[in-house]
This record gives C-alpha cells, structure tokens and sequence, in this order.
C-alpha cells in the first residue's frame, strides 16, 4: 500500500492587490500604495445613524482629484470644494468638505473598508457608511 501527502501553505496567499483592509495607523498622505482611480463618483450607499440616507446625495458627483482636492457638482450645476487625504497604509481616509447639510455628513473621518478601480467603501466610528461608485 502506498501512501502519499501534500502539504499547502499559507504563505503564498495575499489580499488582492486593489483592496486594502483596516488598520489603526493614523498618518495621513496622498502618498499611499493604494490609490484613488481617477474620474467620477457617486455615492451609491449611504447609512446615517443606522438609516439609509441615499438619496440626500443623489444628486451629487465626487471628483476625488489626484492633488488631495475633492470636488463635489450638483446636477444643478452648483459646485463645493473640499479635500481628501488617504494615510500611508491606504486603511484611513478624511473627507473635509462642507457647505450643504448633506455634504456635512460624508465630512469625517473614515475606515476604509476597500478601495478597488470602481468603487470606494467606507465606513465611521458611528457606524455611517458611504460607497462611491464610479460613473466614468
């Protein structure tokens, strides 16, 4: 009788490249490996205070440009700008724009839960999540 084994490690498996999990490292750069893909956004998902409050920000789209500036335009053509800083390990993201009850909300600081080429997801110590979803 002949007997065969295999071993498997672990060592060779990674998280995908494109999606980067929480830590608690609190620096804040631009200069992350995970990075933001260019274009624009929409907020697909927002919960506040446990309720879902999508549709306050229907109406807006995020251009989250490579320099930290975010701008945020309305379908009426109004515009609010503001800034974004993802720290080194690409796991905190801060939002600072405000002007409008409704951007007043995404104003925060922000666990990443991940970061792919469409979508951006994220998530407070209050429990509010947010998911940008790219439209181009």
């Amino acid at each position: 009788m002949a007997c065969l084994l295999w071993a498997c490690t672990k060592s060779g498996l990674n998280t995908p490249d494109a999606i980067q999990t929480a830590s608690s490292d609190q620096s804040v750069t631009n200069d992350s490996s995970v990075k933001i893909s260019p274009g624009i956004y929409k907020i697909t998902r927002f919960l506040h205070d446990g309720k879902n409050e999508t549709t306050e920000l229907t109406g807006y789209r995020f251009n989250f440009r490579a320099d930290g500036a975010l701008v945020a335009r309305t379908d009426k053509g109004e515009k609010v700008v503001g800034t974004w800083t993802l720290n080194s390990k690409g796991t905190r993201m801060v939002i600072n724009i405000s002007g409008k009850d409704a951007l007043d909300k995404v104003d925060d600081e922000w666990t990443v839960i991940s970061i792919t080429d469409m979508q951006i997801k994220l998530h407070n110590q209050d429990a509010d999540r947010v998911v940008f979803t790219k439209v181009n």
